[in-house]
């Protein structure tokens, strides 16, 4: 049972998680509707605070680049948006303008998908290097990884934003 002891925000106590960047996503939404089935305001009084951390902390997990900047934080690594373009050199950064300008001469949907899938694998392959990176304690990669995939949802942003014109 969870208690309302100081979690600092931390979302991976919240859910009795260890720091790491994998976990195991269908087992975590079963965790967030276990507790907020015990901790929901309705069921009982004065679990407000408590049911709002439980939200925030499953948003943060849920979604892989909060996770990334949230784990990286909690490890004294944090990414911040100043100096995340430094961290992912200018090589990456040209892709990623790239990439925008592809976007933005794209005029139907159907040629948006396949790079909305692309970038899609490019995040999966770098959550994969970013939880191998934090297993090593290699945090300065993680680091790295993690300004890289923030880049790379805002990718997936700009395709989703697209995409809803089209339509």
């Amino acid at each position: 049972m969870l208690s309302r002891r100081c979690f600092a925000e931390d979302a991976f106590r919240v859910f009795d998680l260890p720091l790491r960047f994998a976990l195991d996503e269908t087992a975590l939404r079963q965790h967030y509707r276990q507790l907020m089935a015990q901790h929901h305001p309705d069921r009982s009084f004065g679990n407000d605070d408590m049911a709002s951390l439980i939200t925030r902390s499953y948003d943060t997990l849920r979604y892989k680049h909060r996770r990334a900047m949230h784990l990286m934080e909690l490890l004294g690594q944090p990414v911040d948006e100043s100096s995340s373009g430094d961290l992912v050199g200018p090589g990456f950064l040209f892709e990623m303008m790239e990439a925008r300008e592809e976007i933005e001469g794209v005029g139907e949907d159907d040629q948006l998908r396949p790079l909305l899938d692309e970038n899609r694998r490019r995040m999966e392959d770098m959550a994969v290097q970013l939880d191998q990176a934090v297993q090593q304690n290699d945090l300065e990669t993680a680091k790295r990884l993690t300004a890289r995939l923030q880049y790379l949802n805002r990718l997936e942003e700009t395709i989703r934003e697209k995409m809803d014109t089209i339509d």
